[in-house]
């Protein structure tokens, strides 16, 4: 039966899902037509039985009754003839209700062939529909962990804090990839490498910015395997893929985004992974937060290093270094420690100024800075006070110690020859004034003030000497008296 319905409906090459939806549907169809079949043969079978049944009696029941079979005959013929047309009208029955089961199925196939249609694409949303919940999940989270590294990083206070913040979060933010954050020096011929994260770096530790094709196109460049250009700061050319992404702020560059693929794979195989467009767009909005975030603390640095520091000679302003002071009396006066403070002036500076001009009173006093940057501790506070006056604090170190420090920064400046646009400026000399707690118990203005009059005495004393308060003696001998450390 079934393959007589699938000649009645033929099923065209198509989808096997579809196919086999067809041959459901037939199956279905062919069970309908038979049990339409059979109940017509029932229904004839019951009208010949009953004709039968009707002519026997005529010929045997009724003569017996004493019933003349003469118009019974006619009847029984009517019957007979009935009878004998019954083929004919089963025949026309049968074929008139096929080219109905036949029109029905067909009907009914294609109904089953829509519903399969449109399940299988219903199938192909859903799952085109779950593919991209999956990436609209996976594209989510990473604006979280992106949101999240650009608030922790606008709230670091310098770039080794920062840098350090992002090599933790682009480890989460870009699995699988490897890479590298360089910035650029002060003086912009070098990109430093500041924090590494993923593995072996193919990037080299220095390089100029001209070796970035990067940096010098403004905007991402992929290097591969492949035959295209390369960056010549890859220290391994094989690496499979490698981008180099500019970091820049208001159309200037401070740095470069360097990413690379971190597993051994074919560059084909990186490329589908990493380059795409749309993954070369995200990394590229991961470098723009990078530099916004880079850029404000730079400029954060740059204004608080002029807000703290003098900008000839880059030592401490007066405003910082009395803010320190009063901070470190604080601290030995609560744990019994010693503080000191030196005040230092340049003899007869303006005799520099009017005999070689400001420009060589710039010159001494930035070699004078020099001098005492070098002379004191990684701990000790250096400042120009005003004009040609310094002013040094040093935390626990006793007023003798501090005098013997002193000592080694007059002679230091002593032995300066300082030469000015090809001409000797002649002979610098320094006097200094030493105060220190204990010995002067008092805020940090009186420790001010004690050191200044010493430095007073120092001038009266013939100048070029250093005076510890207190004291009406020189200084000079407290250096053989001190550790070469102190």
């Amino acid at each position: 039966m079934r393959e007589a319905i699938q000649t009645l409906v033929p099923v065209e090459n198509g989808d096997p899902g579809e196919d086999a939806g067809a041959e459901d549907c037939s199956f279905m169809l062919a069970q309908r037509l038979s049990a339409n079949s059979r109940e017509i043969v029932r229904l004839f079978a019951i009208l010949t039985l009953s004709l039968s049944a009707a002519h026997l009696g005529v010929m045997f029941v009724l003569p017996h009754l004493g019933v003349g079979h003469g118009s019974v005959g006619h009847v029984v013929g009517g019957l007979m003839l009935a009878a004998a047309m019954f083929p004919i009208l089963y025949f026309a029955v049968v074929r008139r209700l096929a080219a109905k089961n036949k029109a029905l199925i067909q009907r009914e196939h294609q109904l089953c062939l829509s519903r399969n249609q449109l399940e299988s694409r219903v199938a192909q949303r859903t799952a085109e529909l779950k593919h991209s919940m999956e990436r609209l999940q996976a594209h989510q989270s990473e604006i979280n962990v992106l949101g999240e590294m650009t608030r922790l990083l606008q709230a670091s206070h310098s770039l080794a804090e920062a840098a350090a913040i992002a090599r933790l979060e682009l480890l989460r933010l870009l699995p699988g990839l490897a890479g590298s954050l360089y910035l650029l020096n002060a003086s912009r011929n070098l990109l430093e490498r500041q924090v590494a994260w993923g593995g072996e770096i193919a990037d080299k530790e220095l390089f100029a910015p001209a070796d970035c094709w990067g940096l010098r196109r403004g905007k991402a460049h992929v290097s591969d395997s492949g035959p295209g250009i390369v960056c010549p700061h890859l220290a391994e050319r094989d690496v499979s893929w490698h981008v180099c992404i500019p970091l820049a702020a208001d159309s200037d560059a401070i740095g470069v985004l360097c990413l690379q693929a971190a597993e051994d794979m074919s560059a084909e195989s990186a490329e589908r992974r990493y380059g795409t467009p749309e993954r070369l767009q995200f990394y590229e909005t991961v470098a723009e937060a990078l530099s916004m975030a880079l850029s404000n603390i730079k400029l954060c640095e740059k204004l608080q290093h002029q807000a703290l520091r003098d900008p000839l000679t880059g030592l401490y302003n007066r405003r910082y270094m009395l803010d320190a002071l009063e901070r470190e009396l604080a601290l030995a006066k609560r744990n019994d420690h010693p503080v000191s403070v030196i005040m230092l002036d340049i003899d007869r500076f303006k005799t520099f100024n009017d005999t070689f001009g400001h420009d060589a009173g710039d010159t001494v006093i930035a070699a004078a800075a020099d001098v005492m940057t070098n002379a004191v501790r990684q701990s000790d506070f250096v400042c120009r006070y005003g004009g040609e006056e310094f002013m040094v604090v040093l935390p626990q170190a006793s007023p003798a110690a501090a005098a013997g420090i002193a000592e080694r920064i007059r002679r230091g400046i002593e032995n300066l020859a300082i030469i000015h646009q090809g001409q000797s400026v002649g002979r610098v000399a320094i006097s200094a004034g030493v105060a220190g707690y204990p010995d002067i118990d008092s805020d940090h203005e009186g420790l001010v003030e004690a050191a200044d009059q010493a430095l007073y005495r120092s001038k009266r004393n013939g100048r070029n000497c250093v005076t510890l308060a207190g004291t009406t003696q020189r200084a000079e001998e407290e250096v053989e008296r001190l550790p070469a450390s102190a």
